[in-house]
């Protein structure tokens, strides 16, 4: 059953991915785009346990709004409501991480902390290299800043969270660290060049994120999700 959820979602990501007809249908394509998030969320919520899973699976229905209203992001208002929606969303997933990790101690912070600067940085050069007027490039920080601090979390939750298998804390942070690329690549295909090829590496990179994310999610709760246990 939860392998079938994974399929379908991929199934309706590629059909987004590939399918040019759907360009001339707007809230059939927005339909599309958000399908894939739609049964990673029925991936979790199918056994879900904690106050995790509850926060992952809020922030992954406003990340399936953000998805359906950025498809009219030529509207300043939708384009403003999702991008407020993704805000949410990396917020919520935050509250995730960090309310199920133990306090900050020197040793598993470094490492953290440094890989989110690189981050950040990789953020700053792209932000400043754009030629857009100062307010949108502050915006573009403040959101830079929100998804850097969910990605720090994610980190967090990696090194302090050892009442978790090793394994669904690695795949939620390396999710988080598609979600990362993915806005990085997102950044330069709004602000810089826009190209078919950067919108395709945009989407593919966070659809990983999603299901890296769901997958290491679900064995958060100490259950390997039946697809795995069969491969085992």
């Amino acid at each position: 059953m939860q392998l079938l959820l994974i399929i379908i979602g991929w199934i309706f990501a590629l059909i987004f991915l590939f399918n040019n007809s759907i360009k001339e249908y707007p809230i059939l394509r927005s339909l599309i785009k958000s399908l894939p998030i739609i049964f990673d969320i029925l991936f979790i919520s199918i056994q879900y346990s904690t106050s995790f899973e509850v926060y992952m699976i809020i922030g992954l229905i406003w990340c399936c709004l953000g998805d359906f209203v950025l498809e009219y992001s030529s509207s300043q208002l939708c384009f403003l409501i999702g991008t407020f929606s993704f805000i949410v969303a990396h917020c919520f997933n935050s509250l995730g991480f960090f309310s199920n990790s133990p306090g900050i101690d020197i040793g598993s912070f470094i490492i953290p902390f440094l890989l989110t600067c690189v981050v950040f940085v990789f953020f700053l050069l792209s932000v400043f290299s754009f030629k857009i007027q100062l307010p949108l490039k502050v915006g573009c920080l403040f959101y830079a800043t929100i998804i850097v601090t969910a990605f720090y979390s994610s980190l967090h939750f990696l090194f302090n969270s050892n009442q978790y298998n090793l394994l669904s804390r690695f795949l939620c942070s390396i999710g988080y660290f598609y979600f990362v690329l993915s806005d990085l690549i997102l950044f330069q295909m709004v602000f810089n060049k826009p190209s078919s090829l950067k919108r395709f590496w945009c989407m593919i990179t966070y659809y990983i994120a999603q299901s890296l994310l769901c997958v290491g999610t679900v064995m958060t709760m100490n259950v390997q999700p039946s697809f795995l246990r069969n491969i085992n």
